[in-house]
């Protein structure tokens, strides 16, 4: 498919457009969206990026999903947001329509209780006003560390760098036993470069002038780690000695070297994401080492939207999607059922006095019954 003149939408076809009260991204604002029976995140990009985006390198990359084969693009759907369509407006670009996240990554992470994406930032201890909002454990926070390693280094071995790696731009669970990558229309792959390279100011002071690499990620996913497990977004060093009484000492000497841009062994990194992931029975951690190709996993437990440009299709049911956060789903006509209570039938224990009773009362009238004959009875004899 050609990914100059394919996957554009008209901003008018979008319905039900509502701004998300969870916040813009950057230089986004977003947008909550349904199209085609489906429901997006809109995400309406600012002009300033507009005026630098490669339209047709974001078309590339859109349609890099759809030939990937399909066991690889339902991890894909598992671990990232990927943009689906491109959307315009008079013939320029607006932005892209972007999958919801899973609900497993959205969470009331604020006082004011409102449900939102729960970045990876948020396993932090932090104070928001006068309230004290307690940090996730070390292990919590491992384990979501270790599931971010495992997605960067996956997106690495199909030759796509991340680009924009940092704690708002991945989500975890309240565990840490899931993450999910997001802002991926940045992404730099086959396609080329959609935008300039990215990363926040605090990020920009901490890493060298070099163009984006494996490597350069790495040294931004080690910074994030410091963080995380010091609770301290503040630090522009790496303290070896207090990070070695957190984590052992050689994972906290592989983050240290890896932050201070210090040659390091990838292979490590795999090796720390195995220990750092709480495994389970249905899926490992990367590919072994001199295994080529990409990983096959377990297929993903949510239909997969289709990308291609298709009719105007009838809403789908929400039921069972996963796809849209509690807090946006539509709701339902409540099912018609008899009350539970109408359902249950009385205890037996209640119904034996009255049969008590019953044999009680017919007791005392058989009596007076046969009292009443051998008196009759008598008579007669006499």
């Amino acid at each position: 498919m050609d990914p100059i003149n394919s996957f554009w939408v008209e901003l008018a076809q979008l319905r039900d457009r509502e701004r998300l009260g969870w916040g813009d991204a950057g230089n986004s604002t977003m947008w909550s969206c349904a199209y085609a029976g489906m429901h997006y995140v809109y995400k309406e990009y600012s002009e300033e990026f507009r005026a630098e985006a490669d339209q047709h390198a974001l078309g590339g990359l859109i349609g890099w999903r759809d030939a990937l084969p399909p066991e690889v693009r339902r991890h894909l759907d598992r671990v990232a947001s990927w943009p689906r369509y491109r959307v315009r407006h008079n013939g320029m670009l607006l932005g892209v329509l972007i999958p919801r996240a899973p609900h497993q990554f959205f969470r009331p992470t604020y006082p004011d209780g409102q449900i939102r994406p729960n970045v990876i930032a948020n396993l932090v201890s932090r104070r928001i006003n006068d309230t004290v909002i307690a940090g996730a454990t070390v292990p919590m926070k491992q384990n979501a560390i270790g599931n971010a390693t495992d997605i960067l280094l996956w997106f690495h071995r199909q030759d796509v760098l991340v680009n924009d790696v940092r704690e708002l731009n991945i989500l975890c669970t309240e565990s840490g036993s899931e993450a999910y990558f997001v802002d991926c229309d940045v992404m730099i792959g086959p396609w080329g470069a959609v935008g300039p390279p990215a990363a926040p100011g605090y990020l920009q002071s901490l890493l060298p002038s070099a163009k984006p690499s494996r490597q350069l990620e790495l040294v931004k996913l080690a910074w994030v780690a410091v963080w995380l497990l010091l609770d301290d977004f503040s630090l522009q060093s790496v303290p070896l000695a207090r990070l070695t009484t957190v984590i052992n000492a050689a994972d906290a000497t592989l983050i240290a070297q890896t932050a201070n841009r210090e040659p390091v062994d990838l292979e490590n990194w795999r090796r720390l994401a195995g220990r750092w992931i709480k495994w389970t029975a249905r899926a490992t951690v990367g590919v072994t080492p001199m295994s080529t190709g990409p990983q096959v996993v377990t297929p993903s437990a949510w239909p997969l939207p289709p990308t291609k440009v298709m009719p105007p299709a009838a809403p789908s049911s929400p039921a069972g999607t996963g796809w849209v956060p509690a807090p946006y789903k539509r709701p339902r006509a409540p099912a018609r059922t008899a009350p539970r209570a109408t359902l249950t039938p009385q205890p037996v224990e209640e119904r034996r006095p009255k049969i008590v009773a019953l044999w009680t009362v017919g007791g005392a009238a058989t009596a007076v019954v046969l009292m009443v004959v051998l008196m009759l009875l008598q008579k007669g004899f006499s």
